[in-house]
């Protein structure tokens, strides 16, 4: 046995690895099996894929070109017909556009969309755009200060012809150098002809302003369409020259017909909602036209979103109508007044009024609640009362405050019926007549008890003037027509909190400055006026009284001239307020003139040196002369010098009556002829009143009128 054992052993080892073998080659052809299975499966899916894509471009192609009486085709005409299975069996009909060489048929009205749809839109609108270029001066330079040279600045925007005399709307915003009356605005025509352009007339809170030009010719008007007729998802082309490539066209689709104000954070504009567009609107867009495929201006690009692409408002068109109408009548917007406040009643806010408030009528579903109704107001007069749900207005049904200010526009002195439901649900009728809302001006300045000056001589010219006076004290002092024997300084903490009352609250489009006082006072004048809007600023750098006293510390002259001044559209000095703020005498016309570029040195729009006080009386002959400098040049205004001791307040009555023209939306240069006339006027039928200088008759059209009929 032992012999063989070896021999056995050797076998039994054969045999294993053998079998050994056979294992490797069975997986080694099971994995080529495997792959060999998967490459088949991929190839037939690829196969049955081509077939049935091949299959169905040959239907489509039989469908549409093989068969005539087919269920689906397209022949030499321009009309697709497909028909689809409704309620009633019947066919709806889409024309489309064909093309036949260059040319493509169809029109926007005819609901078509061809490759010339936008280029047409476009055509009818592209004569009426133009360029906008606003050139000013630069603040002074920081090291060199106000004897340095200034340098040029340039912005640019966009508007379009409205009328064929040369009116062209744009935004307030392209313009706002110029209707700070420091740049000169210059107009370019889509032929390539520039003309210098005026402001006719502007209004801060909607954004808007007008500018003429005379072209000596009529020019192409833009077609305004109407806005109320837009809806999300249409098409729109923004036309205008951004980052002043001009002629420019961008398009895309109205994203929202409706984003209130508020959404944007303009909480203060209540009136105002936007359109939002897809179309790009960038730095120069802005004024420029908003317009649907039929050509129509639908809308005036004015912002976008930041650090956001395809997200741009615009104003709509109906909004911009009305606006547009006042101006062109009044050269300002006369905004309606009612004296109430309103909340819309959502599903869910009268949820929550039935379960808080038993007396709620139940049977209200839509409307606008007034929680408020202001006494001696419109709304109070007509006979509305806190609690009342307006369901009509003007004939129309209200569902929200949107849908009442719309109705709403701009209407003044219009009766409007007004159906409401009070208590238990009985409807009532009563008649509302809108009140006016006046421009709105703010004084910061100091009390004089006598009224002769001061806030009190302020806002007296204020309301003379058709313009509503607020009011931020900055001091109390006892004078009378003899001088000033007592000065109370308000802390500055307080004067802050003044500040912002008035400016978080009330629509300011001016302010004028008198009596300041104090550093602390201007340095938070100062953090205010940057926080808040506030239009056109007035600085009247009250430094010294008639008497001889004074009314600002020494220390804050030098804080008004570097922090205030060069936010001022208008300083408005006096012949002794120029010498201390230059530090030298002034005893010419000469020195005037050269006095007024040294104080425009400082940083300020403009400045009007008043010629009240004596400088030479040879030069003068017998006159009193006004000084404007701005970036036009010298303007010289000059009246007969009246003789009277009835001067008392003269300086803050002219510098408030500029104040309140500004407001209004005048010209700087016709703001301040206007104001001489008033003063003129305030001085030649004043008040003998007290011992020494006496007061102006601030309501002389008045009275004058009044003492005629005795």
């Amino acid at each position: 046995m032992q012999r063989y054992a070896l021999l056995r052993s050797l076998a039994t080892f054969i045999k294993t690895t053998k079998s050994v073998d056979k294992v490797r080659n069975y997986d080694r052809f099971y994995r080529t099996s495997q792959r060999f299975s998967t490459s088949l499966k991929y190839g037939f899916y690829f196969v049955t894929g081509t077939v049935v894509g091949a299959l169905g471009s040959i239907v489509s192609y039989y469908c549409l070109y093989g068969d005539e009486n087919s269920k689906y085709r397209i022949d030499n005409s321009d009309v697709v017909q497909m028909c689809t299975l409704n309620g009633d069996n019947n066919s709806k009909m889409i024309k489309l556009g064909s093309f036949e060489g260059d040319q493509a048929s169809g029109s926007a009205e005819g609901g078509v969309m061809n490759r010339y749809a936008i280029a047409d839109a476009v055509a009818k609108v592209a004569p009426a755009v133009v360029n906008i270029t606003v050139t000013s001066e630069g603040p002074p330079s920081p090291w060199l200060g106000p004897i340095g040279p200034r340098e040029v600045q340039q912005s640019s925007g966009s508007g379009f012809i409205i009328d064929p005399q040369g009116f062209i709307l744009t935004n307030a915003h392209v313009v706002s150098e110029a209707s700070h009356y420091t740049g000169q605005v210059t107009v370019t025509l889509q032929d390539g002809r520039a003309f210098p352009g005026k402001l006719h007339s502007h209004d801060t809170l909607s954004d808007l302003a007008i500018i003429k030009i005379d072209a000596g010719q009529p020019l192409p008007c833009a077609k305004l369409g109407k806005s109320r007729n837009l809806r999300p998802g249409e098409w729109v082309i923004a036309l205008g020259s951004p980052l002043m490539l001009a002629n420019s066209v961008t398009s895309g689709i109205v994203s929202a017909v409706q984003r209130e104000s508020y959404e944007l954070g303009f909480p203060g504009s209540s009136k105002l909602a936007f359109i939002q567009t897809d179309a790009a609107i960038n730095v120069g867009n802005s004024g420029g036209p908003l317009v649907n495929l039929d050509g129509e201006v639908v809308g005036i690009n004015t912002m976008k979103a930041l650090r956001s692409d395809g997200i741009s408002f615009a104003l709509p068109i109906d909004l911009v109508k009305e606006v547009v109408e006042q101006l062109k009548l009044h050269g300002f917007v006369k905004r309606p007044y009612l004296g109430i406040k309103l909340l819309t009643l959502s599903p869910r806010v009268l949820e929550e009024l039935k379960e808080r408030d038993p007396h709620f009528p139940n049977g209200v579903n839509y409307g606008v609640l007034v929680p408020q109704v202001l006494p001696g107001s419109p709304a109070d007069r007509g006979g509305l009362r806190a609690g009342d749900v307006i369901v009509e207005f003007d004939g129309k049904p209200v569902k929200s405050t949107r849908e009442f200010l719309d109705i709403l526009g701009y209407r003044v002195d219009k009766p409007i019926q007004v159906k409401i439901i009070r208590g238990e649900r009985k409807f009532m009728k009563t008649c509302l007549k809108e009140g006016y809302s006046p421009p709105c001006a703010l004084i910061v300045a100091g009390s004089d008890s006598c009224a002769g000056a001061g806030i009190q001589a302020d806002l007296k010219t204020l309301l003379a003037l058709g313009v509503y006076g607020t009011s931020v004290v900055t001091a109390v002092t006892a004078q009378n027509t003899l001088g000033v024997q007592g000065i109370y300084p308000i802390e500055p903490w307080f004067v802050r909190q003044q500040l912002e009352s008035i400016l978080s609250d009330i629509p300011i489009t001016a302010v004028k400055t008198g009596m300041l006082y104090s550093a602390d006072t201007i340095q938070e004048l100062v953090l205010a006026l940057k926080q808040y809007s506030f239009g056109q600023l007035v600085v009247d750098p009250v430094l010294v009284a008639k008497g001889g006293q004074y009314l600002l510390t020494e220390d804050a002259l030098e804080t008004l001239k570097k922090d205030l001044f060069p936010l001022a559209t208008l300083i408005t000095p006096n012949i002794p307020e120029v010498c201390a703020l230059i530090g030298r005498e002034v005893e010419s016309l000469q020195d005037v003139r050269e006095a007024a570029k040294e104080l425009l040195g400082f940083g300020a729009k403009a400045v009007l040196i008043k010629g009240g006080h004596n400088i030479a009386s040879s030069e003068l002959d017998d006159s009193c002369i006004d000084i404007l400098l701005d970036s036009q040049g010298f303007e010289v205004y000059a009246r007969p010098r009246l003789h009277t001791l009835n001067t008392h307040g003269t300086g803050c009555t002219t510098a408030s009556a500029i104040c309140a023209y500004l407001a209004k939306g005048f010209a700087l240069r016709d703001a301040v002829a206007n104001a001489k006339e008033y003063v003129f006027g305030c001085m030649e039928h004043s008040y003998r009143i007290g011992s020494g200088h006496g007061p102006l008759n601030h309501g002389f059209h008045i009275t004058c009128r009044s003492d005629s009929k005795v």
